[in-house]
């Protein structure tokens, strides 16, 4: 197994689960408002089926991971769910240039179902002319530490 240079952790760090239990409890809260109301259409059942569905979605929702070894660079998302983990590996002797882009812009309703507020794109280009951008929740700072360590290691 390759010693990691570069490894983002927020998947174990305490904020990501604390942002997740607080739009949960968000979540719960505005179901309890709704109750409130006494609906007594016999239709209740659907709203706390609803938010059962997004307290579990907030707590499902993969979490983007940077790694960097000396061979390879993993973009990872985690989740509790085996199911839902992926890894995409490239070989950093296949990189020609790396470019880490700002904030990108969130909207809408995927706005308020992302537990993380700092995102960064990432572009790769290969060797063959072919790019791949990747639009990861880590901050500006990771994203821009990896790619100087990409560039150490192609020069």
């Amino acid at each position: 197994m390759n010693k990691f240079i570069v490894k983002t952790n927020d998947f174990h760090k305490p904020y990501t689960w604390i942002l997740r239990s607080m739009y949960a409890i968000l979540a719960l809260l505005v179901l309890y408002i709704i109750d409130l109301q006494k609906l007594e259409n016999g239709f209740l059942w659907i709203g706390y089926s609803l938010a059962i569905l997004i307290v579990l979605l907030f707590f499902t929702i993969p979490v983007d991971e940077l790694t960097l070894d000396k061979d390879h660079l993993y973009f990872e998302k985690k989740s509790i769910l085996p199911f839902f983990n992926k890894t995409v590996k490239h070989q950093v002797s296949k990189i020609q240039q790396i470019g880490v882009g700002g904030n990108s812009a969130r909207i809408g309703t995927y706005a308020l179902l992302n537990p993380r507020i700092c995102r960064s794109k990432i572009e790769i280009i290969f060797k063959d002319n072919s790019s791949k951008i990747y639009d990861l929740s880590i901050s500006k700072k990771d994203s821009k530490e990896i790619a100087n360590k990409i560039r150490q290691l192609i020069n």
